[in-house]
């Protein structure tokens, strides 16, 4: 009876390119904290706590185990190399696969080389992320499947890929659905899924998965612990379920899922494959040459799911370049299948490997320059007042502020809730037991109004808000006004002395290089934008001038703010003017058309604006501004009926749709 032994290790040379990788990554490594999702990582794996769904166990087990491992640097640092560490061992995975498969080596490391450099894989392994991970379990996998021409698959290495299938679940879900990708190609004959011990192997590689599954049962035997971290407390069977399976983020984005759509192609084409146009476009014929190996007939199969994940599953991903980095890897494998191929049949492979890198470019991730955040949130916690709260809405200072209070113990003192959270107990939770004097008898779901913050007149200076313009919710207090870098409701701040700050900060960034990251140039520019949105009309100007001066990709975002700034003057032609220039920036965006149409309105060109609405309802038929607005535009255009039907209809909607209700009022009727 034949025994299961453990698959054979990696050769040397792919233990060589994971350490050449890993230098590679320490030399690019940012040097302490990140923008967007690092900082919630960090403290979730520093503290073992929980993070954003899918939750991540084997995530924050292996980036905490690194941290405490190395025993210099700082905690965000040291998270960084973790990710590089990872990034570093699938290189060497997929190296050993290729080799196995017998790919040659000069093309292989050719083609790891330009996956390792592009921006979808390096800006992960410099930063706090959980994509390496992913990526390190998808090279094990390969190595596991990789086979020389003519030899079947091992048994034991299905039973060894079956106990990786259950690691995955406590990784990110991209991984489950490469996981049916390889169901799929094995079903087709891809490869074999059973040995010559059909029902033992069965039992075995079941009972392999189910082993590392049991990763999973880190996150409710956190939540009982009542970490700072613990996003959706998955301390109950139907908690854990929903946090596995993402479901606040399908609730929340399930709009925008499971659509072809052109604008997220060409996002695609431009974000991820743009920076490695040519790598990708001669990795594609070695693609279709790798499915008549049959150690790696399953790379098309898993490219092709990992470009649905991208585009059709997880769009949103897409601008923060949080999409395609396994598919990196597998178009490694094919470039490296076509210069060999070109290698045999004309010029040497130096030639193809030359061509590669010449047309490849520089290094994009070098992020030694990237200290921007850290600087915000210290300023950002040093203004709030003792027992604050700080109100959030975006990934970068929620994030930011969850690392230096969970890892630094900077200012725990300070309550700091993220807006679109706040209906939630499991997430607002843990910061209510921490600073229950910070709520007073409010709960999660109520109006904000019944917040002591907002409530009690001698509390109202210690609250601050990040505001974003537009993308503020209806709980937005009255009478903010800019403070740097959170707006305040305090009458003692001097809008004169935040923007005197937001403009030393700014220079100071620019000298420093931190503005090479593109989510500082985004975060700062915002705060322009939003200060621009308090202030007259002149002013406003000026600081949308100095928003796209630090972004000039923020077009669209400029000529709307200039739009809503000269429509608060009255200058309605040269509002609609500049509204129909961010259309033209962002023609998908239905907030940039519906102010268009409202500027039009008021500027007397109703029947500019009665097209745009016909659209907009035709898009959006149970928006009940859409239907006010087009009633006004009939309105205006004499066609009174028709105005009158298009104003019940958007009462209906909603009973207190003020369009309208001012709109029946002008024609004299009450809604039926």
């Amino acid at each position: 009876m034949s025994t299961f032994r453990a698959p054979a290790l990696p050769a040397p040379t792919a233990w060589g390119v994971a350490i050449g990788a890993a230098l590679l990554f320490v030399l690019g490594a940012a040097p302490g904290l990140t923008w967007l999702d690092a900082g919630e990582l960090g403290a979730s794996a520093w503290e073992l706590g929980i993070p954003h769904p899918t939750g991540f166990p084997l995530f924050a087990l292996a980036h905490k185990a690194v941290m405490l491992a190395l025993p210099v640097g700082e905690i965000a640092f040291r998270g960084n190399l973790a990710s590089g560490s990872l990034a570093a061992a699938a290189l060497g995975l997929f190296f050993a696969a290729g080799r196995r498969a017998q790919l040659s080596a000069v093309p292989l490391a050719v083609g790891l080389f330009v996956a390792a450099t592009a921006p979808a894989l390096a800006l992960h392994a410099v930063t706090i992320e959980v994509y390496t991970g992913a990526a390190a379990l998808l090279g094990g996998a390969m190595f596991l499947l990789a086979r020389p021409p003519g030899q079947t698959l091992d048994p034991r290495r299905l039973a060894a890929l079956a106990f990786l299938g259950g690691l995955c679940l406590g990784q990110h879900a991209e991984l489950r659905l490469l996981g049916v990708g390889l169901a799929v190609a094995g079903v087709a004959g891809v490869f074999p899924l059973t040995g010559p011990s059909k029902p033992r192997l069965a039992v075995v590689c079941t009972l392999a998965f189910l082993t590392g599954a049991l990763v999973v049962a880190y996150l409710p035997i956190r939540a009982m612990h009542d970490p700072w971290r613990d996003w959706g407390h998955p301390a109950t069977p139907g908690a854990l379920w929903d946090h596995l399976t993402a479901g606040r983020i399908r609730r929340a984005y399930g709009a925008e899922m499971g659509h072809v759509r052109l604008e997220s192609l060409s996002l695609f084409a431009a974000e991820v494959l743009g920076p490695v146009a040519v790598a990708a476009a001669l990795a594609l014929p070695g693609l279709a040459r790798l499915s008549r190996r049959p150690g790696l007939r399953v790379v098309p199969v898993l490219a092709v799911f990992d470009l649905l994940y991208c585009v059709v599953v997880n769009p949103m991903g897409l601008s923060d370049l949080q999409n395609g980095l396994p598919l990196m890897l597998l178009l490694a494998l094919g470039l490296a299948e076509t210069l060999t191929w070109l290698g045999r049949r004309s010029q040497p492979m130096w030639a193809g490997a030359g061509l590669v890198a010449v047309l490849w470019g520089r290094v994009p991730f070098l992020r030694g320059f990237d200290r921007g955040l850290p600087a915000l949130i210290s300023a950002a916690l040093d203004a709030t007042p003792p027992e604050g709260a700080v109100f959030t809405l975006s990934d970068d200072l929620a994030a930011g502020a969850a690392f230096a209070q969970v890892v630094e113990g900077a200012r725990p003192d300070v309550a700091v809730l993220v807006r679109q959270h706040l209906w939630d107990p499991s997430s607002v939770g843990p910061v209510m037991r921490r600073l229950p004097g910070a709520f007073g008898g409010w709960r999660p779901g109520a109006p904000l109004s019944g917040l002591p913050a907002l409530k009690a007149v001698d509390r109202r200076a210690a609250l601050r808000w990040e505001s974003l313009g537009g993308g503020d919710e209806p709980g937005r207090p009255e009478g903010l006004r800019p403070g740097f870098p959170l707006f305040t409701l305090d009458d003692r701040t001097s809008a004169d002395a935040a923007l005197a700050q937001a403009r030393a900060f700014a220079a100071h960034a620019q000298a420093e290089g931190w503005f090479e990251e593109v989510q500082a140039r985004r975060a700062l520019s915002r705060w322009f934008f939003a200060a621009a949105d308090a202030a007259p009309s002149d002013l406003a100007l000026a600081l949308c001038d100095e928003a796209l001066r630090i972004e000039p990709a923020a077009r669209g975002a400029g000529a709307s703010h200039a739009a809503a700034a000269l429509a608060r003057s009255g200058h309605f032609i040269e509002a609609a003017k500049l509204a129909g220039e961010a259309v033209d920036a962002s023609p998908g965006d239905v907030h940039a058309r519906a102010d268009l149409a409202r500027y039009s309105l008021n500027a007397g060109q109703g029947a500019a604006a009665r097209g745009l609405l016909d659209v907009l309802i035709e898009e959006a038929p149970s928006n009940a501004e859409f239907w006010a607005l087009r009633g006004l535009a009939k309105g205006q255009s004499g066609d009174l009926e028709g105005a009158a039907r298009d104003f019940d209809q958007a009462i209906v909607l909603d009973p207190s749709q003020p369009d309208a209700l001012s709109g029946l009022g002008q024609l004299g009727r009450r809604h039926p």
